[in-house]
């Protein structure tokens, strides 16, 4: 069998994903494949021995990424593993000096903005300050049939399958002296529990 020179080579695409000029011909790896390989010249039809020697190489090739992609997860889950007990730390570490220090580190801030219309103030590290946390409000579906019903009764069947998400069912209603009504006709919906968050003024650190 003769061996192939880079003329009986088809020719690849000439720019990679991201644009940039691709000679597989240049890599050194190529090279010793290319060297090693004892490659079928093909000039036009190939017979079935030439057929079977291309998927058999192809086929090397799957196995061997394959193989590749085994050993990589294998050696990211070591590393995701050793990761996650240095993460454990560090946060371990940042709770402390937040239990630790939060407190005089608000104090701080707050005597910095007393009389001031900024809310944060910058440091050489960072930024302290206090933003406006919104009221919200969540729930549970305490009585399934009785929710698809109000689904239903308001249009909104296509949310409606077997059961009623809270995420559904949320934006229709609202909370008025402790009861759960709904936004659109004022009914108390008794099938429905929330839990409130005021508004509140927040500290925060990044």
């Amino acid at each position: 069998m003769e061996t192939a020179t880079r003329d009986h080579i088809p020719p690849t695409p000439p720019y990679d994903g991201n644009g940039e000029p691709r000679d597989f011909f240049e890599d050194d790896r190529m090279k010793a494949f290319l060297r090693e390989e004892d490659l079928p010249q093909v000039d036009g039809m190939i017979d079935s021995v030439t057929a079977s020697w291309i998927v058999r190489r192809l086929k090397r090739q799957d196995d061997a990424i394959a193989e590749i992609n085994k050993q990589a997860e294998f050696e990211i889950a070591k590393i995701r593993g050793a990761a996650a007990a240095i993460i454990k730390t560090h946060e371990c570490k940042k709770q402390w000096i937040m239990d630790r220090y939060q407190f005089p580190l608000r104090t701080f801030a707050e005597a910095m903005l007393e009389g001031a219309k900024e809310k944060s103030v910058k440091l050489l590290s960072g930024v302290v300050g206090f933003r406006r946390k919104p009221y919200s409000f969540t729930g549970t579906i305490t009585d399934q049939s009785k929710a698809v019903t109000f689904m239903r009764a308001l249009g909104h069947s296509e949310a409606v399958k077997e059961v009623v998400n809270w995420s559904a069912i949320k934006d229709l209603i609202e909370v008025k002296d402790g009861r759960v009504v709904c936004a659109e006709t004022g009914e108390v919906l008794d099938f429905l529990s929330v839990t409130e968050t005021p508004e509140d003024t927040v500290f925060y650190i990044k």
